[in-house]
């Protein structure tokens, strides 16, 4: 083998070293990049999450309201029916003791 080749295979070996730390560096840059989207991507699902929760838990209470609402509805209406009734029977209570 002559000093040419010799000198050949020592600089291709030369460049194959390089070409594996440059393969490694890539492959480092890579994973830290999946990484950095990995975390980017589990942030998002807890801020949708967060917004699911807060307006799911907006919808309850605006549910519980008109729940809340409609109740006081239907009590407003007995109350109006029983004092219109206690003033119903106050009058005819009142005409018919009349001599």
């Amino acid at each position: 083998m002559s000093e040419t080749e010799r000198q050949e295979i020592k600089e291709l070996a030369k460049q194959v070293g390089e070409m594996q730390l440059t393969l490694a560096r890539f492959q480092s840059h890579l994973e830290s990049e999946l990484g950095n989207n990995t975390r980017g991507l589990s942030d998002l699902k807890n801020d949708i999450e967060s917004i699911k929760s807060k307006m799911f838990d907006n919808l309850m209470d605006v549910d519980r309201l008109k729940q809340s609402d409609n109740r006081n509805k239907i009590w407003q209406k007995a109350f109006v029916g029983s004092t219109a009734a206690i003033i119903v029977k106050f009058v005819y209570d009142l005409v018919s003791s009349m001599p």
